[in-house]
């Protein structure tokens, strides 16, 4: 539940700790009176008060990627009993969607956003203690990947879901800012890969080219891009790995993606 001042989480009363303080004599009131505000944390559920999160999870997540699911309303995996045959109008309570912050009765999705991301396995950044950032691009596809990814042509498709069964956490067109007025959007992210000797890589950007030299259009995206990338891994220290077709075809993308060089471009 969010406090109907001020707008903040604050756990299942219709006023935050704050705002409850403001609105009675702060004299004639306890701080034990307040312990029962409590809510679950949406990671390992435990009491995490007026937040979202506790205290421990928090500092874990800080300005991290996570994956997180619903299992029946209150956790992340969608099903479809978390909707309610008539609808969020009837229902007091009224709590912010995680994705879009408009009205979602006492679920953590409103109705739009549920039967656009329903089964689809969502990627979100914890910005901060109360709010989501959705990182996966959305486009209307014909190419809708096993984990709901929707991509742009059919060898994505296929890397996607070799990601996907090969368990490793991915975004789908996850923007990189270079300034203001400048971006680049790689086809693929992967936070973390964590590889079979135990090194850990982190931050890959996968970028696959698909059209050939005659687009014109395309081929100067990848000339711009094939430009700037060689500068973001030496300022960012990230990792970029270039697949083709071919590489595609013969499965050798796979093998690129395990075993490529950290800090550098693999092309």
């Amino acid at each position: 539940m969010y406090c109907e001042k001020c707008g903040k989480y604050s756990g299942r009363y219709p006023l935050c700790k704050n705002c409850y303080y403001e609105e009675n004599d702060e004299e004639n009131l306890s701080f034990e009176e307040w312990e029962d505000v409590s809510g679950e944390c949406l990671i390992c559920g435990n009491d995490s008060g007026e937040y979202l999160f506790c205290r421990e999870c928090y500092y874990q997540y800080k300005n991290k990627t996570i994956t997180l699911q619903c299992k029946n309303c209150d956790e992340f995996e969608l099903i479809d009993d978390c909707i309610p045959q008539d609808g969020f109008e009837n229902d007091e309570t009224d709590r912010k969607c995680i994705i879009c912050e408009n009205s979602a009765g006492t679920y953590l999705f409103c109705r739009d956003c549920y039967s656009k991301y329903k089964n689809k396995t969502l990627f979100l950044k914890a910005e901060n203690c109360d709010s989501f950032k959705l990182l996966d691009a959305e486009y209307a596809s014909p190419f809708l990947c096993e984990d709901g990814h929707k991509v742009k042509s059919p060898y994505e498709q296929i890397i996607d879901d070799w990601l996907y069964h090969t368990g490793i956490l991915h975004a789908y067109e996850k923007i990189i800012p270079l300034d203001k007025n400048h971006k680049l959007t790689p086809d693929f992210y992967i936070p973390k890969l964590k590889r079979k000797d135990g090194t850990i890589l982190n931050n890959i950007y996968i970028e696959f080219w698909g059209y050939g030299k005659s687009n014109i259009s395309y081929q100067n995206t990848k000339d711009y891009k094939t430009e700037i990338y060689p500068q973001l891994c030496q300022r960012d220290n990230i990792t970029v790995i270039y697949i083709n077709k071919q590489e595609v075809e013969n499965n050798s993308y796979k093998m690129k993606i395990a075993f490529a060089e950290p800090g550098k471009v693999n092309e």
